[in-house]
């Protein structure tokens, strides 16, 4: 574990058990064989909506962060739920939730027209995320049969994040596609991971993914002041 996240680890500590009460109550009553009543899924439901808002809310103000962050909000899914949080200065949106993979985190790619100016150093820090859980980039933007069918090279079962993101991005720059639709940066953590680890490295997640958005938002940003 890193020194630095040591501090964030022992204050919250005390409540890791009930925290995995909580996640462990409604994991079982969601995929449990028997029948479960409404009250007691909406129940539990609600014990663990309102613990990732509360984890959300921690990470952001423990981040450090110079930003403000809009409450927490959930939605369900066909999966479960999601508890997302959203900076009110840049618009990033962070997700978090539990499916029958474990606890994830996603964060839409927004301006996702600046990948191209993105340093060496940015692209070391977004390989530096598969070290701590079970990292990918998911497509959005798919592509019709007539380009997979053309470049078939570029579609074959490739798992490299990076080569997924800049195939994407230049067939979409060749195709005057527009990026917004690239897609998004998902985080996993199944049950070989301890609660302990999850928290910390979601805390890690947390800020990376806001880097990640932060650092594409801010071309944007610089460019409105050189008009």
């Amino acid at each position: 574990m890193v020194k630095q996240y040591d501090k964030i680890i022992d204050k919250y500590v005390p409540e890791l058990d009930n925290w995995v009460n909580i996640i462990n109550s409604y994991i079982n009553i969601l995929f449990s064989l028997e029948k479960c009543s409404d009250s007691d899924i909406e129940n539990k439901t609600h014990d663990v909506v309102v613990l990732f808002s509360k984890i959300l809310t921690i990470f952001s103000k423990s981040s450090q962060i110079k930003d403000k962050w809009e409450n927490p909000t959930f939605f369900l899914n066909p999966f479960g739920f999601q508890t997302q949080i959203k900076s009110c200065k840049t618009g990033i949106s962070i997700e978090m939730g539990i499916d029958n993979k474990g606890i994830y985190m996603e964060s839409f790619i927004n301006n996702a027209e600046n990948i191209k100016n993105m340093s060496d150093e940015f692209w070391i820090s977004f390989l530096e995320l598969s070290k701590i859980g079970i990292f990918e980039f998911k497509e959005n933007g798919r592509f019709s049969s007539q380009i997979t069918a053309k470049y078939p090279h570029l579609f074959k079962t490739f798992k490299g994040n990076i080569y997924k993101i800049m195939r994407n991005y230049f067939l979409m720059e060749y195709l005057q596609r527009e990026k917004d639709d690239l897609g998004w940066l998902e985080m996993r953590w199944d049950s070989t991971y301890s609660f302990e680890d999850i928290f910390i490295n979601a805390f890690i997640t947390f800020k990376e993914f806001y880097r990640f958005n932060y650092s594409l938002w801010k071309i944007n940003d610089l460019k409105k002041y050189k008009k």
